[in-house]
C-alpha cells in the first residue's frame, strides 16, 4: 500500500537506513537478492517517475543490480553482496534534510504542553464569546439605551451636542 501523502518525505529512505544499520552488525553476512519488477517500470507506474525513485533508493545503500537477461516480470536482480558493504552514508544525509529524531518523552511532554496551552486558549476565547454575546443581548433587548449609552459616552459626540447647544443659544440670543 502507498500512501500518496507521504510520499516524498524520505520515511522509506530513514526506515531502510535503520535496517542496513542493524543488518551490519553481522558483515559476514549475505544480504538476500532484491528483483525488481518490470510493473515500477510501465509508463505512468506510481506517477511516472517510480523506476528513478526506485533506482537511487537502492543506490544510496550500495545495492547494485545486473540487469535481467530475459524477457520475464523481472526486470534486474541485485548483485552479490555482504552486509559489510551495505552504506548509509548517502541515505542519512537525505533522510536527515526531512526527518528530526527526537526523544520519544520529551516529545509526549512538549505535545502535552501545547495542547494545555491550546485549551486554555480555546476556554479565553470561549468566555470572550459569552461576553459579545451578552452584550449582543443587552443590544437587542434595550437599542434606544445602548444608542444613549454609546452617544454620551463618546467624547467627540458630547462635543457635538456641545457644539449644538452653544449654537442653538445664540441662535435664541440673535433672534430675540
Amino acid at each position: 500500500m502507498i500512501l500518496n501523502g507521504l510520499r516524498g518525505f524520505r520515511i522509506g529512505t530513514y526506515l531502510m537506513a535503520e535496517i542496513v544499520t542493524w543488518a551490519r552488525q553481522w558483515p559476514l553476512a549475505e544480504v538476500m537478492k532484491i528483483e525488481l519488477s518490470w510493473q515500477d517500470e510501465k509508463p505512468g507506474a506510481h506517477d511516472g517517475n517510480n523506476k528513478v525513485r526506485r533506482d537511487r533508493f537502492y543506490e544510496q545503500f550500495g545495492i547494485e543490480f545486473i540487469p535481467s537477461e530475459t524477457e520475464s516480470q523481472i526486470t534486474a536482480r541485485s548483485k552479490y553482496m555482504l552486509a559489510e558493504n551495505l552504506t548509509t552514508d548517502d541515505a542519512e544525509r537525505a533522510w536527515r534534510l526531512n526527518i528530526q529524531k527526537v526523544n520519544a518523552s520529551d516529545w509526549l511532554v512538549d505535545q502535552q504542553r501545547k495542547l494545555e496551552e491550546q485549551e486554555g486558549q480555546i476556554a479565553k476565547l470561549k468566555r470572550k464569546a459569552a461576553s459579545l454575546q451578552t452584550t449582543k443581548d443587552r443590544i437587542e433587548a434595550h437599542p434606544y439605551r445602548y444608542a444613549v449609552c454609546r452617544f454620551l459616552t463618546n467624547p467627540l459626540a458630547l462635543g457635538c451636542l456641545a457644539l449644538v447647544a452653544v449654537a442653538f443659544s445664540l441662535a435664541k440670543e440673535v433672534v430675540s
